[in-house]
């Protein structure tokens, strides 16, 4: 009786662990969104990387690497530009359906770009000064401001 029980909880878990493996599979092949969005997790987990290192740089108190680490965001937010929208070759893969809500979402971006490029110079200013209290201050600012309003709108 308890081999059969054993044997059952086995086979039980064999059957489980064969659908887990399958359903991934079929998950990976469902379409191009997934990999035409990599290239975009990509740029912005290397986004959230400066910003911690600008944090990282403040409370070691080197205010010139937090303004180096500043001055690439903006590079990277355009990289996103290019990538995500009609330009890039990954948004050629997306077959996008609907056009319009494509440039609305690029121009929205746009905005949040522009905004993020005048708080790197705000970041930039208050580490020339010297001030890490300011530093600190602009930085959180980028985060509030900037980083916080783009994702709250593109994770409803």
């Amino acid at each position: 009786m308890k081999k059969g029980i054993l044997l059952g909880f086995g086979l039980a878990g064999i059957v489980g662990l064969t659908n887990m493996v399958f359903h991934s599979v079929t998950m990976a092949e469902e379409g191009k969104q997934v990999r035409v969005n990599l290239p975009i997790k990509r740029l912005t987990s290397e986004m959230e990387n400066r910003v911690t290192n600008m944090i990282e740089g403040i409370l070691e108190g080197n205010l010139d690497y937090v303004k180096q680490e500043a001055g690439a965001l903006p590079d990277l937010g355009k990289k996103i530009l290019d990538n995500f929208f009609p330009r890039g070759q990954w948004f050629m893969q997306a077959e996008v359906l609907n056009p319009e809500e494509t440039k609305k979402r690029r121009e929205v971006f746009t905005s949040y770009m522009n905004k993020m490029d005048a708080q790197v110079k705000e970041i930039q200013k208050a580490a020339d000064s010297n001030d890490e209290g300011a530093t600190l201050s602009a930085v959180t600012d980028l985060i509030k401001k900037t980083c916080l309003e783009c994702h709250k709108q593109y994770l409803k």
